[in-house]
């Protein structure tokens, strides 16, 4: 049987691969969306469909302690920001994509290690997956290495371990078991 551990090692493996195979399709997806004149709307859309089933999840939980309700809208605040300087479309999702990875990461690093650590690496193994990932565009024919990008990748992936936070500490997800358990 498969540990869980290796479950979630398996799970970043896929989504870091899925995100480096789309690195020669998604400008020409963009481009077909845009001359369709709904990339925006769905990049858009895809956003505030992440954000309500987080909100979703908030209220399906109950909490009547207003801080995680507070961080959770200082988060949305923050990262409607980010995405609001981000000014072409494909890039936003690369945010998504790495708040996502963080949080995998976390979640299979929290196995062998203490919480604070596991955020650390998890922080460091992100922004190292986003530079590689620059790094596979310059590569690539069409695309580029732009440091800002590396920079967003490396924001949507503090982002997505801040909601982990703000999910371990307000939702009792770790309260009463070994620290060293997921």
């Amino acid at each position: 049987m498969v540990s869980l551990q290796k479950k979630y090692w398996f799970t970043v493996l896929f989504c870091t691969l899925a995100i480096y195979a789309t690195i020669p399709i998604a400008r020409p997806i963009g481009a077909f969306l845009r001359k369709m004149g709904i990339l925006s709307l769905l990049v858009n859309l895809s956003t505030l469909t992440f954000f309500m089933i987080f909100l979703l999840f908030l209220a399906q939980k109950r909490i009547r302690n207003f801080w995680p309700y507070l961080l959770t809208f200082l988060w949305i605040f923050i990262y409607s920001a980010v995405l609001r300087a981000i000014h072409i479309p494909e890039e936003k999702i690369h945010f998504v994509e790495y708040s996502i990875l963080s949080s995998l990461i976390f979640r299979a690093l929290r196995f062998d290690h203490p919480e604070s650590t596991s955020y650390l690496f998890a922080l460091m193994l992100t922004g190292l997956l986003g530079w590689i990932d620059e790094g596979i565009q310059y590569l690539t024919p069409g695309r580029y290495y732009d440091l800002r990008d590396v920079a967003f990748n490396f924001y949507g992936g503090i982002l997505g371990l801040f909601v982990l936070f703000i999910l371990n500490q307000n939702y009792g997800e770790n309260r009463g078991r070994n620290s060293r358990n997921p």
